[in-house]
């Protein structure tokens, strides 16, 4: 009785287009997300691996024992949603995954109407890139002549049958070795191979509203997503990265290089690690990754692990020459092309300064508190703290809270232009990123910081305070981490900036500090480089929106925008002045009109 009242239940939500995650026996599991008119049969094998977790991430699939009659006990759930969707939508899908018994080493797509052709042809070119995971595999389309018994069954609707049969390589049939990277990397493409695929079938062949192939993921993630995204965050929380890299002897290290004539690099001192990076290192990967189906979720997770990872590393290794090296790891390196414009901006920016004055830390603290409050307009549980005190490596956020060097002096003309970088990004990203329900948004997820110094610096150019004297600082951190990783002396490379670049010896030595610090912390280099980033970003997108959700990467935009649209993350809660600011607004337009970086240089030089 209690079976027949299950099935009923099932079929009930089937036909009224409602959500299904069960388990409906032992072996047998159904995943019906979005009300899409397909479904996705993947006859798991007995085996060592879980090969299922290849459709696990997708939105609407069954899985099965790889036995003969394995549809039996199923099939009126099938033939139910093939009634339900296909009358809806015009036609269904049925994509039947198997895996081949034999030796051969080919994916086979196997088909039987002629209009299933355009989704066969995307799925086949889509799973090509899957060649390069492994040695002699290929791909290939065949036509059947005669109908499969499943086709029997959908040809009354209109509903289309296409069989895709993987062959087993994710383990060693004799040495009982299996594979699970291989197992993983190929997940990652074919789920990409999978819903473009689908989205072109959806497009062709139904009347289901579609705009991108993103949109077919899930529009929730598993508990083991959300646990290793706490996980993760609580990692990373419990140590403050920059901080404990960053030199807390600085206006000392300068009188002490005064003292020296400029000739001898000053010794640098750095906070005690509140923690023992080995330890956090064995936290790190005790996290369960491999249970996150979702293969664009896996992905967010396993690129922060990698950062965090060199992070702990850059801990034990402070003031060694292995720092530089992880640094490099961490910032990548600096191309031809960048460090060109480096040394263009230094030619062509103007040495003097654009307006005199000086902001006091007590004076930008009080502009800053203005701009918390214009934020608790937009949401009245806006909360964030200022902080001015001494032996502050320079103005900056921490954890969506502002630090303010007490003996700090500011040029009026770049008040607002710091505000809006400090404030209006940094700040902003922190707490917008702190209202999704994925943690790590609030701290940034891997690379972050490139995109959010190079937004930072575009919010500097929409208020007007992106002035010459800022560009050449920018310019010069390119040119100093360029030394730095050429191992030239830290005395030198200040030479360079106050001889060659006619630099004022305390900003070039500031400039040289914060990046021959702990051995070489190259961060620096990214506030141009993002800049640059900006610039291309938005020769693609007209929209910032996306970026102002959390602290992302440019290799996230796609993926947060995706989860924005299944309804995994939402908008933004706050948004800078800037946004609402005509004028801005008018710079922002041009900004994405400019046809190379070089004419925005232009006109900022003159």
């Amino acid at each position: 009785m209690q079976k027949d009242r299950n099935n009923s239940e099932i079929l009930k939500k089937i036909t009224n287009h409602e959500p299904i995650q069960q388990e409906l026996k032992e072996g047998y599991f159904i995943q019906l997300d979005l009300p899409l008119p397909l479904l996705i049969v993947f006859h798991q094998p007995e085996a060592r691996l879980e090969l299922s977790n290849l459709v696990r991430g997708e939105s609407s699939y069954l899985i099965v024992p790889d036995t003969p009659d394995a549809l039996i006990p199923v099939q009126p759930y099938i033939d139910k949603l093939i009634e339900a969707r296909a009358s809806q939508y015009g036609s269904f899908l049925l994509l039947d995954i198997q895996f081949d018994a034999s030796t051969r080493s080919d994916i086979q797509i196997s088909y039987y109407e002629e209009k299933s052709t355009s989704t066969v042809d995307t799925l086949a070119e889509e799973l090509e890139p899957l060649k390069a995971l492994k040695n002699s595999l290929t791909v290939t389309k065949n036509q059947e002549r005669l109908k499969p018994a499943t086709v029997e069954l959908l040809e009354q609707s209109g509903s289309v049958w296409i069989q895709i049969v993987l062959p087993r390589m994710f383990a060693h049939p004799e040495q009982g070795e299996s594979y699970p990277v291989l197992l993983r990397n190929f997940r990652d493409h074919f789920s990409k191979a999978l819903r473009q695929a689908l989205y072109t079938f959806l497009r062709v062949q139904t009347n289901y509203k579609i705009t991108h192939p993103r949109t077919l993921g899930r529009t929730t993630a598993d508990d083991t997503f959300w646990q290793a995204d706490r996980q993760l965050y609580e990692i990373e929380l419990s140590f403050r990265f920059l901080m404990l890299v960053s030199a807390i002897n600085l206006d000392s290290a300068w009188q002490e290089f005064q003292a020296e004539n400029y000739r001898e690099a000053p010794t640098f001192y750095y906070p005690i690690l509140p923690i023992d990076p080995e330890e956090r290192k064995h936290a790190l990967y005790s996290v369960d990754l491999d249970a996150v189906h979702d293969p664009a979720l896996a992905f967010l997770l396993r690129d922060k692990r990698k950062e965090l990872d060199i992070q702990l590393d850059m801990l034990n290794e402070r003031g060694s020459e292995d720092f530089l090296y992880s640094s490099i790891r961490l910032y990548k390196t600096i191309d031809e092309e960048l460090l060109a414009l480096a040394n263009l901006l230094l030619e062509k920016m103007p040495t003097q300064k654009t307006q005199s004055g000086a902001y006091s830390a007590q004076q930008f603290a009080h502009r800053a508190e203005e701009e918390f409050a214009y934020f608790r307009q937009q949401d009245p549980q806006f909360r964030s703290q200022i902080h001015i005190g001494n032996n502050m490596p320079g103005l900056m956020v921490s954890r969506g809270e502002l630090y303010i060097p007490e003996n700090v002096q500011l040029r009026e003309s770049r008040v607002e232009a710091l505000v809006q970088h400090e404030v209006g990004t940094h700040v902003l990203t922190y707490y917008n990123g702190a209202q999704q329900p994925m943690q790590l948004l609030r701290l940034g997820l891997a690379d972050y910081d490139e995109l959010q110094e190079g937004l930072a610096v575009l919010a500097e150019y929409l208020t007007g305070g992106l002035d010459p004297l800022r560009m050449r600082l920018l310019a010069a951190r390119v040119v100093v981490a360029y030394e730095c990783m050429n191992h030239t002396p830290f005395a030198d490379t200040f030479a360079l900036l106050t001889e060659q670049h006619e630099f004022d010896p305390h900003i070039a030595f500031d400039t040289v500090a914060r990046i021959y610090q702990s051995g070489g912390f190259t961060k620096d280099l990214i506030y141009l480089r993002g800049f640059i980033r900006m610039w291309q970003h938005l020769q693609q997108e007209s929209s910032l929106e996306t970026l102002l959700m959390g602290k992302i990467a440019v290799k996230h935009i796609d993926i947060v925008q995706a989860l924005r649209e299944r309804g995994i993350l939402h908008s933004p809660t706050i948004k800078p002045r800037y946004w609402f600011d005509e004028i801005a607004q008018s710079r922002l337009k041009e900004f994405r009109n400019t046809k190379g970086i070089e004419d925005i240089v232009g006109k900022i030089a003159n």
